[in-house]
Protein backbone atom coordinates (compact mmCIF):
# COMPACT_ATOMS: atom_id res chain seq x y z
CA UNK A 1 0.00 0.00 0.00
CA UNK A 2 1.53 3.16 -0.91
CA UNK A 3 0.52 6.17 1.22
CA UNK A 4 3.24 9.14 0.34
CA UNK A 5 0.96 8.82 -3.14
CA UNK A 6 0.41 12.05 -5.06
CA UNK A 7 -3.16 12.98 -6.00
CA UNK A 8 -2.05 12.79 -9.19
CA UNK A 9 -0.66 9.28 -9.24
CA UNK A 10 2.50 9.93 -10.00
CA UNK A 11 4.93 8.43 -6.95
CA UNK A 12 8.10 10.41 -6.15
CA UNK A 13 11.88 8.72 -6.85
CA UNK A 14 11.95 7.95 -3.01
CA UNK A 15 8.68 5.90 -3.10
CA UNK A 16 9.55 4.40 -6.22
CA UNK A 17 12.60 3.19 -5.67
CA UNK A 18 10.83 1.31 -2.41
CA UNK A 19 8.32 0.21 -4.09
CA UNK A 20 10.85 -1.45 -6.72
CA UNK A 21 13.31 -3.27 -4.23
CA UNK A 22 10.11 -4.43 -2.21
CA UNK A 23 9.56 -6.12 -5.68
CA UNK A 24 12.65 -7.26 -6.06
CA UNK A 25 12.42 -9.08 -3.07
CA UNK A 26 9.00 -10.25 -3.26
CA UNK A 27 10.33 -12.40 -6.47
CA UNK A 28 13.50 -13.40 -5.17
CA UNK A 29 13.95 -16.75 -4.06
CA UNK A 30 14.64 -17.32 -0.56
CA UNK A 31 14.86 -20.67 1.30
CA UNK A 32 11.95 -20.98 3.72
CA UNK A 33 13.80 -23.71 5.77
CA UNK A 34 17.37 -24.28 6.88
CA UNK A 35 17.13 -27.41 4.84
CA UNK A 36 16.20 -26.00 2.05
CA UNK A 37 19.12 -23.39 2.02
CA UNK A 38 21.39 -26.61 2.43
CA UNK A 39 21.04 -27.84 -1.03
CA UNK A 40 21.31 -24.52 -2.89
CA UNK A 41 23.90 -23.36 -5.35
CA UNK A 42 24.55 -20.47 -3.26
CA UNK A 43 24.44 -21.90 0.20
CA UNK A 44 28.24 -20.60 0.93
CA UNK A 45 26.96 -17.36 0.81
CA UNK A 46 23.64 -18.39 3.61
CA UNK A 47 26.09 -20.06 5.21
CA UNK A 48 28.41 -17.19 5.65
CA UNK A 49 25.55 -14.72 6.55
CA UNK A 50 24.70 -17.12 9.17
CA UNK A 51 28.17 -17.21 10.17
CA UNK A 52 28.37 -13.48 10.89
CA UNK A 53 24.42 -13.67 12.21
CA UNK A 54 26.21 -16.17 15.17
CA UNK A 55 28.95 -13.74 15.81
CA UNK A 56 27.34 -10.20 16.15
CA UNK A 57 25.12 -12.52 18.62
CA UNK A 58 27.96 -13.89 20.59
CA UNK A 59 29.62 -10.45 20.60
CA UNK A 60 26.79 -8.21 21.59
CA UNK A 61 26.26 -11.57 24.46
CA UNK A 62 23.17 -11.97 23.48
CA UNK A 63 22.39 -15.08 25.59
CA UNK A 64 24.66 -17.18 27.91
CA UNK A 65 24.95 -20.72 27.35
CA UNK A 66 23.53 -22.89 30.46
CA UNK A 67 22.46 -26.27 31.62
CA UNK A 68 19.08 -26.93 31.23
CA UNK A 69 17.42 -27.97 34.42
CA UNK A 70 15.45 -31.03 35.06
CA UNK A 71 11.29 -30.73 33.62
CA UNK A 72 12.33 -27.51 31.35
CA UNK A 73 11.89 -27.25 27.82
CA UNK A 74 13.85 -25.93 25.06
CA UNK A 75 12.98 -22.66 23.52
CA UNK A 76 13.13 -23.45 19.61
CA UNK A 77 13.81 -21.36 16.78
CA UNK A 78 14.65 -21.05 13.33
CA UNK A 79 16.55 -19.07 10.76
CA UNK A 80 14.75 -16.43 8.67
CA UNK A 81 15.98 -15.77 5.52
CA UNK A 82 15.83 -12.53 3.26
CA UNK A 83 18.43 -11.12 0.56
CA UNK A 84 19.48 -7.19 1.58
CA UNK A 85 19.73 -4.59 -1.03
CA UNK A 86 21.62 -1.16 -0.72
CA UNK A 87 20.34 2.30 -1.51
CA UNK A 88 21.88 1.13 -5.26
CA UNK A 89 19.85 -1.68 -5.12
CA UNK A 90 22.95 -4.32 -4.68
CA UNK A 91 22.54 -7.01 -2.36
CA UNK A 92 24.51 -6.44 0.50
Amino acid sequence: MLTNMPDDGRIDDSSEYEVVMGAIAYCEEVPQKYEEMEVRPDREKWYQAIQEEISALKENEMWELVRLPPSKKVIKSKWVFTVKYNKEGKIE
